[in-house]
């Protein structure tokens, strides 16, 4: 696995940098991020607001992925549905822009049920703070040098854009479903194999059941018992991958898998956050 690396920063001025060498115990959090994460405490009823503050707040605390070589460049609110996020990651060498829109994920119960403080947090530490992997390979650059992913429509998102702009800007469809995409894809244990495969050779790394589900265009926050199933089948019945647990080492998990055993025990917690956890826990590896 990665280790815990100390790297340089490679982006920012003195003025808007908070620690120009940065490590899980020195985050990157820079001044702009502070500026931002205060302005977003305003009270306001906007889903978006509150959604973006706590995808910032996250960022500046969350222990979970790699949220602390993050260095926040700027963000804001674009309607009450959507928010954007610019920012740096790793070594990257492009500044990189995310869109997430609140009809980003299918939820059970449609976007009432949608929390915006979770997902937020969910954007920070599924999204941003986690390696691109594949998605590397589908960015869109606009003419200011930034790299664009997430929920994006012909146009891509400008800060401030004027009344014109805004009247040409498309209407975003909801991404699919991981159910839906799986009926229109029909996606096979071999080519989520391939796709398994084809992000860990993008990370040079192992991932987890929560990267695969990334891969698939959900998240492990909102992805159900079936689509977790589906993975760990594909695993169990596979002569190319390898299911197990990192403590000091790689520890696999004989075949066959106990899969219904996994999926009660990733679903037995209440939180999706926990059950995010969980399946961040399990990992795959080729054989």
């Amino acid at each position: 696995m990665r280790p815990n690396i100390t790297i340089d920063e490679d982006f920012f001025d003195d003025r808007e940098v908070e620690n120009r060498v940065y490590s899980p115990t020195q985050r990157r959090t820079t001044q702009q991020h502070r500026r931002l994460i205060e302005h977003f405490a305003k009270p306001t009823e906007a889903w978006s607001h509150h959604a973006l503050h706590a995808c910032l707040e996250a960022l500046a605390r969350s222990t979970v992925a790699e949220a602390w070589c993050v260095g926040v460049v700027d963000a804001w609110v674009e309607d009450e549905s959507a928010f954007c996020v610019l920012y740096r990651y790793r070594e990257y060498p492009h500044t990189l822009g995310i869109r997430r829109s609140v009809n980003d994920y299918h939820y059970p119960g449609g976007a009432a049920d949608i929390d915006p403080a979770q997902f937020g947090k969910d954007v920070a530490t599924g999204d941003i703070g986690e390696p691109l992997g594949t998605v590397a390979q589908k960015l869109k650059p606009d003419t200011a040098g930034v790299h664009w992913w997430g929920s994006l429509g012909e146009l891509l998102p400008l800060k401030n854009f004027d009344e014109q702009a805004d009247s040409r800007r498309p209407s975003l469809e909801p991404i699919r479903s991981l159910t839906n995409a799986r009926d229109d894809r029909e996606l096979s244990a071999m080519n989520i194999t391939d796709l398994i495969l084809d992000e860990m050779r993008a990370v040079n790394d192992w991932v987890s059941i929560a990267d695969v589900l990334k891969v698939l265009e959900t998240t492990s926050f909102v992805a159900g018992r079936d689509d977790v199933r589906r993975i760990l089948d594909c695993v169990d019945v596979s002569d190319r991958l390898r299911l197990g647990r990192v403590l000091e080492r790689f520890e696999e998990i004989p075949k066959p898998i106990p899969v219904a055993a996994l999926v009660d025990r990733i679903f037995s917690e209440e939180d999706p956050a926990d059950r995010s956890a969980a399946m961040m826990e399990l990992f795959i590896a080729e054989i």
